[in-house]
């Protein structure tokens, strides 16, 4: 039984190590830069999928940490996606976490995504499993967000600027091994201890 553990972790840490964030990918639409500071009172509200949990909050705390002013607000019970991505749409939100691309009809009522990497999904991966670096199957991670001509808000900007720079990209990573780590061990995920910007 132990053996077949470490068999699951690994491969739970290969699939974690395999998640790759798209910098390389921005196009003019979603490149938000890292603002220098922020407005007083900022506020940010997050919804979506709790696939997205632990970034979420890795990211809040970093993002509050460097922005003091900000207001970083997470779900305390996720409705996933799909709710997440209507939130966006009634403005209920300022972005959701999703697991999944948007649809034509999304887009049209002026919503964006801003990607931030795919989550590789392992049921189980054997030590000679040939598709272990290559594995298919895998899961999109973005922040949806409204852009209804060419405007988005400030504190959705805001936090997508600090998405994209290198030291949330950080945030990001350590937060999917952190949380497989922890699912692997079978405890609740937090979210890693924040290192200094």
């Amino acid at each position: 039984m132990k053996q077949q553990n470490s068999l699951i972790v690994i491969a739970l840490l290969i699939a974690a190590g395999s998640t790759t964030l798209k910098t390389s990918a921005q196009t003019a639409a979603d490149n938000f830069p890292l603002p220098a500071s922020i407005a007083a009172g900022t506020k940010v509200q997050i919804d979506g999928s709790s696939s997205l949990q632990v970034v979420n909050e890795s990211l809040k705390d970093r993002f509050q940490q460097q922005f003091p002013n900000a207001d970083v607000t997470v779900p305390k019970q996720y409705q996933g996606s799909d709710r997440g991505v209507k939130a966006i749409a009634e403005d209920k939100a300022d972005l959701a976490g999703v697991g999944r691309l948007l649809t034509q009809a999304e887009k049209a009522q002026g919503l964006a995504a801003k990607s931030i990497g795919r989550s590789k999904i392992a049921i189980i991966v054997k030590d000679d499993n040939p598709y272990t670096g290559n594995y298919p199957f895998s899961q999109p991670l973005a922040y949806v967000y409204k852009n209804k001509d060419g405007k988005v808000r400030d504190g959705a900007k805001a936090f997508l600027g600090y998405v994209s720079d290198p030291a949330g990209q950080l945030a990001i990573k350590e937060s999917v091994v952190a949380g497989v780590s922890t699912v692997a061990a079978g405890t609740t995920p937090t979210p890693p201890a924040s290192t200094s910007p």
